[in-house]
């Protein structure tokens, strides 16, 4: 017996939402060693989501929007191959540094060194939409 999947295909039309409209207090970052993943929830929490490549992504890093599939707004992101990149970016190790060690889950991680908000900044820079 053949699986069929007769559902439409559905495009995606994510939208950034405006630098200012995120606290970066509650932003949560969060790191899973087994899938080299990072995940970043703009909100604090993992809220339902699609993942869609970015088209801004670099060549060296796998980096999906978490996209609301209803408001088709970026909730955050979620960037797979961390430890496997040979050469990082600055905004990528500084977010790395936003993570508890051994963290599996989406949990806000403790204040550190490092500036959330200039983080957060840095992302938007490296990944948001050009024209924004």
């Amino acid at each position: 017996m053949a699986l069929r999947n007769d559902a439409p295909l559905r495009i995606f039309h994510p939208r950034w939402p405006a630098p200012r409209t995120i606290d970066a207090a509650r932003v949560a970052f969060g790191y899973d060693r087994l899938s080299d993943t990072l995940f970043v929830d703009w909100y604090g929490i993992a809220l339902p989501a699609v993942s869609v490549l970015a088209p801004e992504a670099s060549d060296d890093l796998d980096v999906y929007l978490r996209v609301d599939p209803v408001s088709e707004e970026v909730v955050g992101l979620q960037i797979e191959g961390v430890a496997a990149t040979a050469q990082r970016p600055a905004w990528l190790d500084d977010a790395l540094s936003l993570v508890e060690p051994g963290d599996v889950d989406h949990s806000p991680a403790p204040p550190v060194a490092v500036d959330t908000h200039r983080v957060v900044a840095a992302l938007f820079d490296a990944l948001g939409p050009r024209s924004a």
